[in-house]
């Protein structure tokens, strides 16, 4: 049942952005493009719950670095942990940058996975663009690949990876974003998400609804919201994404098979 492990993140939606759309401290989950734009040092703590007939958690702690001489970085370490036989620890370094109005960002991963029958390693590459269409307007573009396997002692993950792209408003209250991704070979589906943002400090809300789609009877739509609160030097973030029918899969790290995803964030900065 562990014999594949997808290496693609399905959801991840952040702090100032959605998807690929992502900017700001926690955007190099989903595009390391995206850290150009935080601009205090921080310590960032997450732990995500995924729950349903059979459960997992993942954890991670992050050291960002904003942009110095040009460059921000990340430095991340996760662990997935599954109700089976699974586990997976993940080292992921980050650096992203600026070229005239654009940001550019790129990330080396290694992971190992223990399964029942063995361990086996991994690394991957994370790629990403994002900019504005004109210096003075509200609506910017982004581009990222995913996890792309660089090598693996499993040659059947050197076939998993997600490429995607979005577009966002940005109004500064009020942020629309919409983000389209293709999830390649063991999957080979589509996943669109349409989301908003209000931002009233110290608090900010969004919600999405990410939407899969394999086949005509293969798809699925979920609904997830969350909550930022900036404490001063600390923030606290919660989130929830409910589908309305999980899709069956052999994945057992991510939420595809779940039925709740709950995601709590704490960040300190200084």
């Amino acid at each position: 049942m562990s014999s594949i492990l997808v290496k693609a993140d399905i959801f991840n939606f952040s702090e100032g952005g959605f998807c690929s759309s992502s900017s700001g401290p926690w955007a190099f989950k989903a595009n390391p493009a995206g850290i150009v734009e935080n601009e205090l040092r921080r310590v960032l703590l997450e732990g995500t719950f995924r729950l349903g007939t059979n459960n997992s958690r993942s954890f991670s702690i992050s050291l960002v670095q904003p942009p110095e001489d040009s460059l921000a970085g990340v430095l991340n370490l996760s662990t997935d942990l599954t109700d089976f036989d699974v586990q997976r620890l993940s080292f992921l370094y980050v650096i992203a940058g600026k070229a005239g109005s654009t940001n550019l960002g790129v990330g080396l991963g290694l992971d190992r996975v223990q399964e029942s029958n063995g361990n086996y390693y991994s690394v991957f590459l994370d790629l990403g663009v994002q900019g504005k269409f004109s210096d003075s307007g509200y609506t910017s573009y982004s581009l990222a690949l995913k996890r792309l396997q660089l090598w693996s002692q499993k040659t059947q993950e050197l076939k998993l990876f997600s490429v995607g792209g979005g577009l966002k408003l940005d109004f500064e209250q009020m942020v629309f974003a919409f983000d389209v991704a293709y999830f390649f070979e063991n999957l080979d589906f589509w996943q669109f998400v349409p989301a908003t943002q209000l931002n009233v400090e110290p608090v900010k809300l969004h919600v999405s609804l990410p939407f899969l789609y394999k086949s005509l009877n293969e798809s699925n739509i979920s609904v997830e919201f969350g909550v930022m609160i900036n404490l001063g030097t600390v923030d606290l973030g919660l989130s929830v994404l409910y589908p309305f029918s999980p899709m069956n899969s052999n994945d057992l790290l991510k939420e595809l098979g779940y039925k709740w995803h709950i995601d709590f964030k704490i960040g300190f900065k200084w």
